[in-house]
């Protein structure tokens, strides 16, 4: 992080906006604690988590079929 923000010349606003990025799911969390309360929040992460997974894994086959479908001239 400090040689790109160092070589660019906006560099200062960099550790910043790392921060907040960081941070920001941190602060997400706690407020939907909060708001929810902690076992009907960590209920709605599970299925959010559930649904994620089998996006992600989908996205992982549909690339691995395109992979070898360009690595093969298919």
């Amino acid at each position: 992080m400090l040689p790109l923000a160092l070589a660019s010349p906006l560099g200062f606003l960099l550790p910043g906006v790392f921060a907040l990025g960081t941070g920001l799911p941190l602060g997400l969390l706690l407020l939907l604690f909060a708001r929810l309360g902690r076992g009907q929040a960590l209920k709605g992460m599970r299925h959010l988590g559930s649904a994620l997974l089998r996006g992600a894994g989908g996205v992982f086959v549909v690339l691995g079929i395109l992979d070898t479908v360009l690595y093969w001239n298919l």
